[in-house]
């Protein structure tokens, strides 16, 4: 977010952040602890800092080998869902959350 906020003021126009999206999350204390601490809105405790923490988005993306093969061109992987097996839905979701989003912003 510093990195985004660095570059808005270099154009001199605002970034607004869309959101947060959780990625390589695996199923243990630390990530689920990150994950409650995001969802409510912790990301900047104890920092002094004038920026306000985006919200989470619901889908978060699993690590998974599959997902992670997914990004490789040539694996000859055909289909979205044979590429992203287990986070095929999350991603689906996640689109949808982000056109949404956008689309709020619009009105």
């Amino acid at each position: 977010m510093d990195n985004i906020e660095r570059f808005a003021n270099e154009l001199g126009r605002p970034i607004r952040p869309l959101g947060i999206v959780a990625t390589k999350v695996q199923k243990n204390s630390l990530h689920d602890r990150i994950i409650r601490e995001l969802e409510n809105g912790m990301l900047f405790k104890g920092k002094k800092t004038e920026l306000e923490q985006p919200p989470l988005f619901q889908n978060i993306i699993k690590q998974n080998v599959n997902t992670a093969r997914g990004a490789d061109s040539e694996a000859n992987l055909r289909t979205f869902n044979y590429k992203y097996k287990t986070n095929t839905d999350a991603f689906r979701g996640l689109t949808r959350e982000i056109i949404d989003r956008c689309n709020m912003r619009k009105r």
